[in-house]
């Protein structure tokens, strides 16, 4: 799902091969995804949804929800959610920085907690421990990173960190 100078890294540990076809492309450095007949799936308050980060501001991060339940959705029928900075933890809520939690290209699973209601789509949470970051890149190398935390990932390559909201194991 994510891109690295010319490396796929496998996403098998994410998504089914069962669920779509995925294919990602190179220069862009998004996913594509041709779905099975088990597409076109809405979210609903509760549902578990997978999207990459477009845009982080101060007080939310924006995404495209690419998957909904498992379930792909059809190239070019992608939701927009958004991660406000109270949605993101259930502790020290108050403390909470987007930019530490989230970067533009990560891809995040995340649990929908309100229907659309303005233009940023869905209001969408990653305070439970499974929830949060799943794949990132260094900011400044752009080297795969993994999970050293629940707060923390590091370059494979170089061993620097970032901040992240890791997603722990569901």
């Amino acid at each position: 799902m994510i891109l690295n100078h010319q490396r796929h890294i496998s996403v098998a540990p994410v998504l089914s091969k069962d669920k779509g076809k995925y294919t990602l492309h190179e220069f862009s450095k998004t996913i594509s995804v041709e779905c099975s007949s088990r597409c076109a799936k809405v979210p609903v308050v509760g549902t578990t949804v997978i999207g990459m980060i477009t845009k982080v501001t101060k007080p939310q991060a924006h995404l495209s929800i690419m998957v909904v339940d498992d379930v792909p959705l059809p190239i070019g029928q992608e939701f927009q959610g958004a991660i406000r900075s109270q949605d993101v933890r259930q502790v020290d809520k108050d403390k909470v920085i987007i930019s530490d939690c989230y970067r533009p290209g990560d891809i995040v699973r995340a649990e929908v907690i309100s229907l659309p209601t303005s233009a940023m789509g869905y209001l969408l949470a990653t305070f439970r421990n499974h929830l949060g970051v799943l794949f990132a890149q260094h900011s400044q190398t752009g080297n795969r990173m993994t999970a050293m935390s629940w707060k923390e990932m590091k370059d494979e390559e170089t061993g620097q960190t970032e901040a992240r909201k890791v997603a722990g194991p569901s």
